[in-house]
């Protein structure tokens, strides 16, 4: 039986996917891709631009080549996050939910990360502009203000038409991206190196406190760059959950890290022969004249290289605050956003103060994030459940107190306070940073708070509760496969025999059905999106738990009246409770494990815990009622023994019977907890008489008719010798 899968992600075309789970027959991919995602984004001008600022600052050449690799060495951080992406099969947006609840994350995204998202948006838009305006001007012309406006225009629209198609278009631009420029760049250092004094010293030499103050203020304005980079799980996020973390880690660290370094050195270099302060216009000296316009379109390609990536997550943002729209939506928004803000910077405002103030902030609330997110990662061994944390209701996983995590949130805000002590720029001097004379430490002080801070309260808050189960985590919790172009056999794969029950899902031209919801510790709607676009209507065959456990995420199930599916036995997934309820012999179901599952769906799930929860509403069927899905009709069977109240559902015209537990080719149970070994042999007398030609079974494959008849003769036999 071979599995479906649904594509979701191509190029070319608009991505499915937003801030939903990826499910496993959707990943795809190789780590070493994501080099040339972030090589891409970070062959950009703006590193040149830093890295020359460093020279200005009053740092020789070697000063400032080392405050360029110690500022880059957050690329590492980058890297770790990224290693989140495939575990979870979600965005940074929805993992932060982990960290600082459901609702403290809105308002951690929408306060705090997302307008710095919009402004670096700004930033680039603006960036690609100036370069576009100096394009037309080398070539002798000039530009009236409309056509400077039109020149934005049409850089933000080329940047949004590759982040609203998304991901998979991306990842295909990225290495056409990078090859572009990575060769135009190699040009430009061929000829800043040819031109650099080596030798270069400030006219005021730095020596003492006062060269630390600008080795410090440097490392901040250099490490402002990747700590602005905390969505590198959006772009791993598709790759196979077994993916090797070391390889996702290491392939998005030298991504970034390669290009804003050797990029960086090269700003460094032309500062000792130009001023860069004026990098765009200054460095036309130093470049053949045939070059300086080719360098400037660099700059433009770049920018919307590295805007890509930018509006791409910050649309994945605006829908994990809570945005009902479609990602493609989302991303046009955020575009209008940033378009009005490059204009306001370009034509009214000081772009050159504006890109200061952003970097600035980036290093007070963008730094704190990225290291609480890293310690998060520590904490949890880097165990994510997607689907879980896509559950924003107060029965979702990230409620924590009252839908907020206060060790997230108190980190988040005792780290940017310590990184705002710390600051030292024209505009503001913390007072910390004014007692070391002023070196601003902001960069390293603000994470190393928060990390220290989110380690504390957490323990102290939401002390973590483990059972000595030692079970790994299953981001792949249920198995699909298709019997034919209409069926689905559904199960869970890690959960023991005697409860792995199947789910069987039937698509009806009308509507579609669903036999049975498995045990529960995973929903069904999350984890299988593709299976319920439609409202189905979902039949319950009985009342245990490995068959209705599940029943309580849809609001409507459809049952016999004569069991308890209101008011269940509690259920459990230890062996010896569980066969205590159900009155049953473990040694007839080779049970030697105390736990009945090799793995558990999600980090924080607590085996101990598990509760069998109630259906919400029931819709109560009675023998001879029909279940019309528009092409084919089933006729409801009421078949006890196995329970008071098992059921069976039996298409009449097709010969397709939904058995349950009443017939299955296995161990027959007719000695649990409300069997009647009597009404039993009347039902599999009643099967005997009935024309099938197929069964879907509550446990294992199909078979056909004639191997029911082999069964339900078997079952008389034995019953009447007992």
């Amino acid at each position: 039986m071979a599995d479906r899968v649904v594509p979701s992600d191509e190029f070319g075309k608009v991505e499915a996917r937003g801030i939903d789970f990826i499910p496993p027959d959707e990943r795809h991919g190789k780590p070493r891709q994501l080099f040339a995602v972030w090589a891409a984004a970070n062959i950009n001008y703006l590193y040149i631009v830093l890295g020359g600022l460093l020279t200005v600052f009053g740092l020789n050449v070697w000063q400032a080549m080392a405050a360029v690799v110690v500022g880059n060495l957050y690329w590492a951080a980058i890297g770790a996050m990224g290693t989140s992406g495939p575990a979870a099969g979600a965005p940074s947006s929805v993992i932060m939910r982990a960290m600082y609840g459901t609702t403290g994350n809105r308002f951690n995204l929408g306060i705090f990360q997302w307008p710095v998202f919009i402004a670096y948006e700004a930033i680039n838009l603006c960036l690609g502009a100036l370069a576009g305006f100096a394009v037309v001007e080398a070539w002798g012309g000039s530009l009236p203000t409309a056509a400077r406006v039109a020149v934005v225009f049409v850089t933000a629209g080329v940047t949004l038409t590759i982040s609203v198609y998304g991901h998979a278009t991306i990842m295909r631009m990225s290495g056409v991206f990078t090859v572009m420029l990575a060769t135009a760049m190699a040009v430009l250092a061929i000829f800043v190196v040819a031109h650099a004094d080596w030798g270069y010293q400030p006219e005021a030499e730095l020596r003492g406190a006062a060269m630390w103050a600008a080795m410090a203020a440097g490392t901040a304005l250099i490490a402002a760059a990747p700590l602005s980079w905390g969505v590198s799980p959006d772009y791993a996020r598709y790759l196979p959950a077994d993916t090797s973390n070391k390889a996702v880690a290491v392939w998005t660290a030298l991504g970034g890290f390669i290009p804003s370094v050797l990029l960086g050195g090269v700003g460094v270099l032309a500062g000792t022969v130009i001023d860069m302060t004026d990098a765009q216009t200054n460095l036309a000296a130093i470049v053949p004249a045939w070059f300086y316009p080719v360098f400037l379109l660099v700059i433009v390609v770049g920018s919307v290289a590295n805007n890509v990536l930018t509006m791409y997550s910050s649309g994945l943002y605006l829908q994990a605050v809570g945005i009902p729209l479609r990602r493609s939506i989302t991303v046009l928004f955020d575009g209008a956003l940033g378009i009005a803000i490059a204009c306001y910077a370009l034509f009214v405002s000081d772009f050159t103060s504006a890109l200061s103030g952003i970097l600035e902030l980036s290093i007070v609330l963008i730094g704190p994030s990225v290291a609480i997110y890293v310690t998060d990662q520590w904490l949890r061994g880097n165990r994510y459940d997607g689907v879980a944390l896509n559950d924003v209701s107060s029965d979702g996983i990230a409620w924590y107190t009252r839908g907020f995590n206060v060790a997230g949130l108190s980190a988040l805000l005792s780290g940017a306070l310590a990184a705002a002590l710390f600051v030292q720029n024209d505009e503001f001097a913390g007072p910390l940073a004014r007692a070391l004379g002023g070196a601003d430490l902001s960069w390293l002080a603000g994470p190393l708070v928060a990390s220290c801070v989110y380690i504390a309260v957490t323990r102290l808050c939401y002390p973590t509760r483990k059972p000595d189960t030692g079970l790994p985590v299953s981001t792949n919790w249920f198995r699909t496969r298709s019997v034919s172009t209409s069926l689905d056999q559904i199960d869970e794969p890690h959960v023991h025999e005697l409860l792995r029950a199947n789910i069987w899902h039937l698509r009806g031209r009308d509507r579609d059905l669903i036999v049975d919801t498995g045990i529960g510790v995973a929903s069904l709607r999350q984890h299988l999106p593709q299976l319920f676009e439609r409202d189905p209507i979902v039949v319950l065959t009985h009342g245990h738990l490995d068959h209705m456990g599940g029943a309580h995420e849809f609001p409507c199930c459809w049952a016999h009246d004569g069991e308890p599916f209101h008011t269940p036995p509690p259920g459990s997934l230890y062996h010896r409770p569980l066969v205590d309820e159900l009155g049953i012999d473990a040694e007839d179901f080779a049970i030697t494990s105390p736990i009945l599952m090799d793995a558990v769906p999600r980090a924080e799930f607590v085996v101990s815990d598990y509760r069998l929860q109630p259906a919400p509403e029931i819709r109560w069927l009675v023998d001879g009622a029909k279940i019309d899905l528009g092409d084919r009709e089933f006729t409801v069977l009421h078949l006890p023994g196995h329970t008071p109240a098992s059921i069976g559902l039996f298409d009449e015209a097709g010969g397709a019977l939904f058995s349950g537990d009443v017939v299955y080719d296995d161990i027959l149970i007719d000695d649990c907890v409300g069997s009647d070994v009597g009404k039993y042999r009347d039902s599999m007398q009643r099967l005997i008489d009935l024309d099938v030609t197929v069964v879907h079974p509550g446990h294992g494959d199909s078979f056909d008719g004639a191997r029911l008849r082999e069964i339900a003769s078997a079952y008389l036999e034995r019953a009447v010798s007992h």
